[in-house]
């Protein structure tokens, strides 16, 4: 907002003609703009399961001291209410364990040229706000990269393609608060590298960055976004230390 004055304590904006040579007189249809930008809040309180499909809502009044009225105030001779709906808040968290709690791996630590190793995929999905539908998690592996048969849980909702080597999970709808109100939807899988020699003294890519897509059911529009993708640097494996870069 450049122009105008804003008042703290009521939430107010008021413009008024020196502020805008439009507002200073505007004859019959003739017509005017202002501009002013609001920031949201990053993170939006969700303290029970009612706390969703949020709405932010302003309301414009422009009047006018020459415009003849019995009130002694100013005369109210336009208005309009504008009522914008948020999307849900959705963020998924991708982590890489060689040591891991649910799926046990093998192999050399650090990677061994020729030699398999394994390590453990988590994928967790956090939704805040609306209730979303068709929700679906999609990732391709690097050549040289394959998936194992091991998947907790191993419900059916994550399938693997070994002609292209993708990687779908399939998570359905989920409801408002999951991640805050209840567990965060997870999956874990693991997956098996061999090295090749041209990979010598490199960290290796295990999975390639993620896509995330849904339906936002409050706001009827397709959500959609990239997660990071993982190497064998996983810093989130404190037992691993500077054991990632491959050995002969």
């Amino acid at each position: 907002m450049k122009q105008g004055a804003f008042d703290q304590n009521s939430k107010v904006i008021t413009w008024k003609g020196v502020d805008s040579p439009s507002l200073k007189l505007l004859g019959p249809g003739q017509t005017g703009e202002i501009f002013f930008s609001i920031k949201v809040k990053s993170n939006i309180p969700v303290e029970a399961v009612n706390d969703k499909n949020f709405v932010l809502s302003s309301i414009v009044k422009i009047d006018s001291p020459d415009i003849k009225s019995t009130l002694e105030s100013n005369k109210i001779i336009a208005g309009n209410r504008l009522d914008i709906k948020l999307e849900s808040k959705i963020f998924m968290e991708t982590k890489g364990f060689y040591n891991d709690s649910v799926i046990i791996n093998s192999g050399p630590i650090p990677p061994q040229v020729g030699k398999a190793t394994t390590y453990t995929i988590h994928w967790k999905v956090f939704n805040i706000s609306n209730d979303i539908a068709n929700a679906q998690v999609s990732a391709e592996l690097p050549t040289g990269v394959i998936m194992t048969d091991k998947i907790v849980p191993n419900d059916g909702m994550l399938t693997y393609n070994s002609r292209n080597n993708s990687i779908l999970w399939e998570i359905g709808n989920l409801a408002a608060g999951v991640g805050t109100l209840t567990p965060p939807k997870e999956v874990s899988f693991q997956v098996q590298i061999i090295p090749a020699i041209n990979q010598l003294n490199n960290k290796v890519d295990l999975i390639n960055s993620a896509v995330f897509s849904a339906k936002d059911l409050f706001t009827n529009t397709d959500v959609s976004f990239e997660s990071e993708k993982k190497d064998t640097g996983l810093l989130e494996d404190s037992g691993i230390g500077n054991k990632y870069k491959v050995v002969q």
